[in-house]
């Protein structure tokens, strides 16, 4: 009970300083996958129009809830959305002191302190995962690519001529580097094998870049040279 009360005060506090972040649509009213898709869709559309082809890099981090830095997370949650004091408090003595054990064919773990990531399974976790992240636009940015999220799912993307193709794949692996440092995780950059950079292109604008219309992969992240 004392979590969603204070999951809704945070909320109210976020939307009414206008600080949740612009391009995520996860945790909020009026958001959905469905809206993350049609904005990163009707991008690519009106792209298509001026002839340009987009490069879209579909990113998901593995584990992303469970690696969270605490420290970090405290850190932005004061100096980003400003909350001090008393209200930092809670957040801390929400995240520490927890532990886990795992049941696996009727044996029990040794009970283990839990030093990283967000409650699993709680109201206030997800919010905070979302405000630990926010700064990852910045980051995408600076390389002067768009960005939408939803949760831990992550599109970064830019339309551009099709003859700069080679061009935006070169500055699209720079930006996934800024972005794999950036990340207030506990662990090494752990980038999902699943992850995929594909282009969207009419079918006049493929020729150029050596592929048929429609949608097709450019290259798998992690592939080739």
């Amino acid at each position: 009970m004392v979590e969603r009360v204070v999951t809704s005060q945070l909320h109210q506090y976020l939307v009414a300083n206008d600080l949740l972040p612009r391009f995520q649509s996860a945790y909020r009213k009026y958001h959905s996958t469905e809206t993350a898709t049609q904005r990163i869709w009707s991008d690519i559309l009106v792209a298509a129009d001026d002839r340009q082809v987009t490069l879209l890099g579909l990113l998901d981090l593995s584990a992303a809830f469970n690696c969270v830095d605490h420290s970090m997370l405290l850190e932005r949650l004061q100096s980003a959305f400003g909350l001090t004091d008393l209200v930092h408090d809670w957040v801390q003595s929400f995240l520490t002191d927890r532990t886990q054990q795992i049941a696996y064919s009727g044996q029990l773990s040794s009970v283990q302190s839990v030093v990283f990531g967000v409650p699993q399974g709680s109201i206030l976790g997800p919010v905070l995962y979302v405000l630990c992240t926010a700064e990852l636009v910045l980051v995408v940015d600076r390389h002067a690519f768009s960005l939408h999220q939803y949760a831990d799912d992550t599109q970064v993307y830019i339309s551009t001529p099709a003859g700069d193709a080679e061009v935006a794949v070169r500055r699209l692996t720079a930006c996934l580097v800024d972005i794999e440092v950036g990340q207030p995780t506990s662990t090494e950059p752990h980038q999902d094998p699943g992850d995929v950079v594909e282009f969207f292109t009419t079918a006049g604008e493929s020729q150029r870049l050596g592929g048929s219309g429609g949608v097709g992969t450019y290259q798998r992240l992690g592939d080739g040279p």
